[in-house]
């Protein structure tokens, strides 16, 4: 059952972490790893970076950030940039209630569930959004860390263990960039490339099934 809290007055329901089925640990990426939890760590005064992860489909993009979120010891929280991804998604939803005793039911987004339970928020696809609907994230990635949203007429504010990282592949950025707001906020950037082939061979030989795994496909 979804957790629910008070916010302004409201019940409100905080999203489930995402709990990806991860068989076998990760072959490589440790320089990869180290940059991202490196740029995670903050100072006093200081504010954790958001590292962009940039690379062709299937290098392992998601992979490396859930074993960060695993060595971390956080909750992850993910969400599948599109063209039809809104700023209001970025915050939250609201839907007709099965309880008779409410209209409404509020849903937090999992980027305001992250920001308040202090966990791992993996925005991936952030190259196929469109430019207006980022805008929430001018205040959540900069000094303020927080989120107004106008469907609970409140101020949400990012627990301090709170962390973004976002991944896109090349081509969604062709023809186009991320707006300076969002570019000068998300950093480092971190381009993930082909592994070599010594870890090629190691995952190779770890996808090498027997008689007995191949049963488990009926």
């Amino acid at each position: 059952m979804a957790q629910t809290i008070s916010i302004n007055g409201k019940a409100v329901q905080l999203r489930s972490p995402y709990n990806p089925k991860q068989k076998g640990r990760l072959i490589g990426r440790e320089t990869e790893i180290g940059i991202i939890i490196a740029s995670w760590m903050a100072r006093r005064g200081q504010i954790p970076k958001a590292p962009l992860l940039i690379g062709l489909p299937g290098l392992g993009k998601s992979r490396l950030v859930y074993e960060c979120a695993r060595l971390c010891g956080k909750e992850l929280y993910t969400e599948q940039g599109h063209e039809d991804l809104t700023s209001e998604d970025l915050m939250g939803t609201i839907r007709p209630s099965d309880d008779p005793k409410k209209k409404f039911d509020y849903i937090l987004s999992n980027l305001a569930t992250a920001m308040i339970r202090g966990g791992i928020f993996f925005l991936d696809g952030i190259g196929k959004m469109r430019e207006r609907a980022l805008a929430p994230l001018e205040s959540v990635l900069d000094e303020r860390r927080y989120m107004d949203s106008s469907l609970l007429g409140a101020r949400i504010h990012a627990s301090p263990g709170f962390r973004f990282i976002a991944a896109t592949n090349p081509e969604d950025l062709f023809g186009k960039e991320l707006p300076d707001y969002i570019r000068s906020r998300i950093r480092p950037v971190i381009q993930i490339g082909y592994p070599p082939r010594e870890e090629i061979n190691e995952i190779t030989s770890c996808l090498l099934y027997t008689s007995d795994a191949a049963d488990e496909l009926d």
